[in-house]
C-alpha cells in the first residue's frame, strides 16, 4: 500500500484527494517511471479489494517537478467536474481564495 508514501487528504465514493510528491509524473509518460495515477489505482485495488480494473479519472494535472494537492474522480469524470464547478459557483470566489491561501500556508 502507498499510504506511507502518498498522503491521502480526503476520500469518499466520488473523490480522492492526495498530496502529489515532487518528481513523480501525474500520469504515465515515455520514461516509464512510476506515476501517481497508476500507483493510486493499484493502491485502491488492494485497499478496497476490487477485482478487475479500477477507475480513477484525472480532474487536473501537475507537472513532474511540482508537488501539491491532486484531485481524482472515482466515478464519471464529467459528473465530478460539474459537481465541483457547481460547489465552487455557489460560493463567493473571494472566500475560496482565502481558504486556498490558508491551505497553501499550512502545507
Amino acid at each position: 500500500m502507498i499510504q506511507n508514501k502518498i498522503k491521502i487528504f480526503y476520500e469518499d465514493n466520488h473523490l480522492l484527494v492526495v498530496e502529489k510528491p515532487i518528481n513523480i509524473p501525474t500520469q504515465a509518460d515515455e520514461t516509464g517511471d512510476p506515476d501517481l495515477l497508476t500507483l493510486l489505482k493499484d493502491d485502491m485495488k488492494l485497499r478496497h479489494n476490487k477485482p478487475g480494473n479500477v477507475y480513477l479519472g484525472l480532474v487536473h494535472r501537475l507537472d513532474r517537478p511540482v508537488g501539491g494537492v491532486m484531485v481524482f474522480a472515482k466515478e464519471n469524470l464529467i459528473k465530478i467536474i460539474w459537481l465541483l464547478f457547481a460547489a465552487f459557483w455557489r460560493t463567493q470566489v473571494v472566500s475560496w481564495n482565502i481558504i486556498f491561501l490558508k491551505i497553501v500556508k499550512v502545507i
